[in-house]
């Protein structure tokens, strides 16, 4: 910055250093963005194709890692693209903001000497200027941005795995990883291993902690800017770390196998049906949400280790009886109905439930959407391209 050459003259006038090391971060973190925003697409495609493949899988659907209700390993899946989605948008908005050329804008308020701020910015190809030029030089918020939508990426991601981690297992045996994302144990040589998931719930962890770090690091008076030099180092390994991690899990969902009879035996050997039967009795017999409830519960308490599809009639009709104090009217046919397992998953018909078609727009409307990230991803890693070709033709055309 101190030197002087017959090309250009003093290289530093009316510069400050951290001009040039704001700047080169902003390009580094610019280029990477597109390189990670096609990484999540990648992702998120993968995660609707799988999705689309298992719309009739049928699983349970767990909470608290208790059966609840029957669902699909397809919804299941495409649950976790749409917070990808999101992700895709937020890292549209923090590219459109770190677009915006720092150059030029002096020590902190502007210089004597003409800067060609504009002119810089379109060298560089940023999209226009950071209006202030204080602002220019001191901006914490977008370290903190950027980070935090890496923190929320990974833990979208780890929240999937420590699943995948919990359905791989012998005693859910739900889903098994390609051998290439598994170890053998070491000792035990019956266990498999499902490493992979452990990495990517590993990074999970380290971007919360590198999430503290930057956050910590910039919380400071404004104007200096040597308490954040790390960052101009961490935080671009931090999105390449992560990268990695998101192209790992596409890597294993294109692999992963679903345990269709288990998933289906798991539905049909417990009582995920009840808040079928329950509705059920509320739909036909007309009783209040509270009473239907009662009456299933009583009977999950009293036939506990058998199968709701054991149930007859002639006991549902003898509990109703007994819970509420009076007979209720309801045939076999429709009990029957209400334990269908794949009636019970067309019956969710809503947007954004289990019915085969509302899945179908769902996916559709998540390749959309990603098609639209896509194309306007591509656009602008050809015009970043374009922009560092030129000037470093012109480079070479100055100095030869």
């Amino acid at each position: 910055m101190a030197e002087r050459t017959d090309a250009v003259g003093w290289l530093g006038a009316g510069r400050a250093r951290r001009e040039a090391t704001t700047t080169a971060f902003i390009l580094v973190m610019r280029q990477l963005l597109v390189e990670f925003t096609e990484t999540v697409i990648a992702l998120a495609l993968a995660m609707v194709q799988k999705a689309e493949q298992h719309t009739l899988s049928t699983m349970p659907d767990y909470t608290y890692l208790q059966a609840a209700q029957p669902t699909t390993f397809g919804h299941y899946l495409l649950g976790f693209a749409y917070p990808l989605l999101r992700d895709l948008e937020r890292l549209e908005a923090i590219s459109t903001r770190l677009n915006l050329s720092p150059m030029g804008c002096g020590s902190t308020n502007g210089s004597r000497l003409l800067q060609g701020r504009q002119h810089t910015a379109d060298l560089l190809g940023f999209n226009g200027l950071i209006p202030h030029a204080r602002d220019a030089m001191w901006q914490a918020d977008l370290f903190i941005e950027a980070t935090s939508i890496l923190t929320t990426c990974s833990i979208n991601l780890s929240r999937l795995a420590e699943d995948l981690l919990v359905y791989s297992s012998q005693e859910f045996a739900l889903v098994e990883l390609d051998d290439r994302h598994a170890r053998a144990s070491k000792i035990m040589p019956q266990k498999k291993n499902p490493f992979a998931l452990t990495h990517i719930r590993g990074v999970a962890n380290k971007m919360i902690g590198v999430l503290t770090t930057v956050t910590v690091s910039v919380r400071t008076p404004s104007g200096q800017p040597d308490n954040r030099l790390l960052i101009y180092g961490e935080l671009p390994e931090a999105l390449q770390t992560v990268n990695n991690a998101v192209a790992l899990m596409t890597e294993m969902l294109q692999d992963i196998s679903f345990n269709a009879v288990r998933g289906k035996a798991l539905v049909e050997t417990g009582w995920i049906l009840a808040t079928d039967l329950a509705e059920m009795l509320v739909l036909e017999c007309g009783l209040d949400f509270r009473s239907a409830h009662h009456i299933v519960a009583s009977l999950a308490s009293e036939y506990r280790g058998k199968s709701l599809l054991e149930l007859d009639h002639k006991t549902l009709m003898q509990s109703a009886e007994k819970v509420l104090g009076y007979a209720i009217k309801l045939t076999e046919q429709q009990l029957k109905t209400a334990l269908d397992i794949s009636l019970a998953i067309q019956a969710r018909a809503e947007p954004g439930g289990t019915a085969t078609h509302c899945m179908n727009n769902m996916i559709a409307e998540c390749r959309k959407k990603l098609g639209n990230h896509h194309e306007k991803n591509q656009a602008n890693r050809s015009y970043f391209t374009r922009k560092q070709y030129d000037l470093l033709e012109r480079a070479k055309k100055e100095v030869g």
